[in-house]
């Protein structure tokens, strides 16, 4: 019998306090992340999380922090962020405001992760996932 193994995964844990210093808290964590993805997948990482911090300062964080855990598993990497905000559907094909004002975060999450959604209960969650 050959002994079995769990899968082995690595999780990121932050609660940022509201307001704008909460992104760049965000990007330097994930510094600590760079041994072990790869760098392509760091890159879009960072990107998104970037973005999806934003809308968490934006939309909720007058209510309470923003909240990131990065999941690394051996297949894919999984982000949830989460914020004290209303909650929203998500749109089935996001699209930037016409104004120019928004929406260009989740456009960036729709075609660059490989798959994303949002839940909502006592907080917001946005989620994704990155193919490793």
């Amino acid at each position: 019998m050959l002994p079995s193994t769990a899968p082995t995964t690595t999780e990121l844990t932050l609660r940022l306090n509201p307001g704008p210093e909460a992104i760049p808290a965000a990007r330097r964590a994930l510094d600590g992340l760079t041994d072990l993805v790869e760098r392509p997948v760091q890159e879009n990482l960072r990107l998104l999380v970037t973005e999806l911090v934003t809308n968490g300062v934006r939309y909720g964080s007058d209510r309470g922090p923003v909240g990131v855990t990065v999941t690394l598993e051996e297949d894919c990497v999984r982000v949830e962020v989460t914020d004290c905000g209303r909650g929203f559907s998500p749109p089935e094909a996001p699209m930037p405001r016409e104004d120019g004002t928004g929406g260009w975060g989740l456009q960036l999450v729709d075609r660059v992760a490989d798959a994303w959604g949002v839940r909502v209960g006592d907080h917001t969650c946005v989620w994704f996932e990155l193919a490793r």
